[in-house]
């Protein structure tokens, strides 16, 4: 994987308190999938249409919320 994709997966890591086989607290790091889906689906929308194949700013604007749309991501 490219490193955007790994800096996304970073940005999606949580840390969930829980109790450990005595009582005593742990914190487990884990991988929130619909963050990093969330996180992944953004990047993608933000991608400059415009400049990688010349369409126009309406265009551009247009493909971005149709991307947005489409997954069901709030700006």
């Amino acid at each position: 994987m490219n490193k955007r994709i790994e800096k996304l997966k970073q940005q999606a890591m949580v840390v969930e308190r829980s109790h450990g086989a005595f009582g005593e607290p742990e914190n487990f790091i884990r991988l929130d999938a619909d963050k990093f889906a969330e996180l992944i689906v953004k990047e993608c929308s933000s991608i400059n249409f415009r400049g990688a194949i010349g369409c126009s700013i309406d265009d551009d604007v247009a493909i971005s919320k149709l991307i947005m749309d489409h997954f069901g991501v709030k700006t």
